[in-house]
């Protein structure tokens, strides 16, 4: 369920949200990152106000600061709806495992929760 446009943006054009990407529905990371879109479209917008609405230098700028983040998060929710799919033994210890570690480390606890919220800043 992982799709993404190939362009987010076109002159006097930008996709954001689930116009340019969709996720798997996991932890409802969707919508944040739809969220982050449409701040980083406007964050660029504003910086660029000298330049006319729709002017595709500024419209790529977005879609080069959201495609890395974007495409992240869906292979991260994928990969996540995979390993817990899978029902063997050595699958289940590992995530486990990996949920203590995460659970016991503070820094990555922290890093966690803020991707969760849709705050990767």
């Amino acid at each position: 369920i992982e799709r993404s446009a190939k362009d987010y943006t076109m002159p006097n054009l930008a996709l954001i949200g689930d116009a340019a990407h969709n996720i798997h529905p996991l932890a409802g990371q969707g919508v944040n990152l739809g969220f982050s879109d449409s701040k980083e479209l406007n964050l660029q917008l504003l910086t660029n106000s000298d330049k006319v609405l729709g002017d595709f230098s500024v419209l790529r700028k977005y879609a080069r600061a959201r495609r890395l983040d974007n495409e992240l998060m869906a292979k991260t929710m994928t990969g996540l709806d995979w390993i817990y799919k899978e029902n063997n033994e050595p699958l289940r210890w590992l995530r486990g495992f990996g949920m203590n570690v995460i659970d016991e480390t503070p820094i990555l606890k922290s890093f966690f929760q803020k991707q969760a919220l849709g705050k990767s800043e």
